[in-house]
């Protein structure tokens, strides 16, 4: 079953949890894979907001792109492993740079995404974010 949900999130960049039952739990609407981040953004910067819901029920966080306002469920909770340079709010899945970024040091981003669910139920998935480039350094001249 693993096997299988790693490349359902390869393919689809689409995740399931699975209860015991063998039904979906939870489904990740937007989980920020292949993110692009300018490495001038500010820290403090809202740059994704992820999105959940129950497997065949209504989306519970809505997202700032849809031009929805946030919908929040005091049933589901977020969070991010494997990175500093960004944060979570738990509630609402605003994710926020909480680190400078500088492409010429890392060009992309892997961590992990998640939420979990009052009943214990738990996605978590591997993403990556791409760093972009600016032209932020002054040229250098040898003589």
């Amino acid at each position: 079953m693993f096997q299988s949900l790693v490349w359902i999130i390869s393919i689809c960049s689409v995740c399931l949890a699975q209860t015991e039952s063998g039904q979906p739990a939870l489904v990740f609407t937007a989980d920020m894979n292949q993110q692009v981040v300018s490495e001038t953004t500010q820290t403090g910067t809202v740059v994704y907001t992820l999105r959940a819901s129950p497997s065949g029920g209504t989306e519970l966080v809505k997202g700032d792109e849809s031009g929805l306002s946030n919908v929040t469920s005091n049933n589901l909770r977020f969070f991010i492993r494997g990175t500093e340079a960004f944060v979570v709010n738990e509630a609402t899945g605003e994710v926020t740079l909480s680190q400078p970024l500088d492409r010429e040091a890392v060009d992309s981003i892997k961590l992990l995404v998640g939420v979990t669910d009052v009943s214990g139920a738990s996605v978590e998935i591997p993403i990556t974010v791409i760093v972009s480039d600016e032209n932020d350094n002054p040229p250098t001249f040898s003589q």
